[in-house]
């Protein structure tokens, strides 16, 4: 189970492995050993999220709660299970599931961070920013969570960026307090998935000295062949200095080739969104309305999203008031 755990998690060694198909390495791997587990509470928490991760959300929700079922203080049983309410839509349920079982979680709890950032993207699903930002300040912020540094910097800036996304205000203290943590604990290159958020995190600080640097690293890195996510990544941290820099098309342009490749940054399907979303309101930006309303489209198929459906009202209206417009 030790061994198995080193491998199946969202920062683990498949999903920071830089091959696109770790979704289904992590499916592969647990069907070759599901009858040798069988109900195992634990077996199933793992084998129920890597169905969800790789798409058969319906399966992945189905072991997931039958995981939760067989033990209710799992944890991990709840992080995949609001995993795969997230991805079906089931906004209301995956809210009311964390709210009813989170009081009950000791806050030293590895996932106890993490989890209050799914409440926060519940928030924002449910349009209440407000809600998202205040549990970031209250409970996963650097200075009031025992998590993991990996959580706490990702966690933390992707919220952060999603709500600058929404054009929602974001304090500037909550930028320097995450900027003054990150840039401690990850000081040089080395994991794909913290190198693309330390780049959106330094791009909206403007931090450019230690963006310019990080990308320079990167580069360097990847001439050298050993950049196992490849080219997406320094492309993310590029992308994000032209995002806050305005220039939605620069941040078009550089992102569009490598969209397919983000996965390869590890993490979940959750958690690399905000690379996506960021490439679709840099479409939005740039007035490119047309192919964001594709994107959207496709988005809202994949996973049926409330944020999402706000966004593709938006473009239908701006959509048509721009023919209307051309039209007289």
């Amino acid at each position: 189970a030790f061994i198995m755990s080193m491998m199946l998690g969202a920062f683990g060694l498949f999903a920071f492995s830089g091959r696109p198909d770790h979704d289904q390495a992590r499916v592969d791997l647990c069907e070759t050993y599901s009858a040798d587990y069988g109900n195992d509470w634990w077996f199933l928490t793992y084998q129920g999220w890597a169905y969800t991760e790789n798409g058969n959300v319906s399966l992945g929700r189905t072991i997931s709660e039958r995981a939760f079922a067989a033990r209710r203080q799992n944890a991990n049983a709840v992080h995949g299970l609001a995993h795969a309410m997230f991805e079906d839509g089931s906004v209301a349920e995956a809210d009311a599931l964390l709210r009813q079982w989170m009081p009950s979680y000791d806050t030293s709890g590895i996932q106890h961070g993490h989890l209050t950032w799914h409440c926060a993207l519940l928030a924002l699903e449910q349009d209440n920013s407000v809600r998202a930002l205040d549990l970031f300040t209250s409970t996963f912020r650097p200075s009031a969570t025992l998590a993991a540094p990996m959580n706490v910097v990702t966690d933390g800036v992707s919220l952060l960026w999603r709500l600058l996304l929404d054009g929602r205000p974001v304090p500037q203290e909550a930028w320097r307090e995450m900027a003054d943590y990150a840039t401690k604990t990850f000081p040089k290159t080395g994991l794909a998935f913290a190198d693309a958020h330390m780049g959106l995190l330094a791009a909206a600080t403007g931090n450019l000295v230690d963006l310019d640097r990080r990308i320079s690293e990167l580069d360097q890195r990847l001439s050298q062949g050993v950049l196992a996510a490849g080219p997406v990544v320094p492309a993310i941290c590029r992308a994000a200095r032209a995002f806050a820099e305005a220039n939605y098309r620069d941040c078009v342009t550089i992102l569009e080739p490598v969209t397919s490749e983000i996965i390869r940054i590890g993490g979940s399907h959750a958690q690399r969104e905000v690379f996506e979303d960021t490439y679709l309101i840099a479409l939005i930006k740039s007035g490119d309305l047309a192919r964001a309303r594709l994107v959207l489209d496709q988005r809202i198929h994949r996973r049926p999203s409330l944020r999402h459906d706000r966004w593709l009202a938006q473009q239908h209206s701006r959509l048509d008031g721009t023919l209307t417009t051309s039209r007289n």
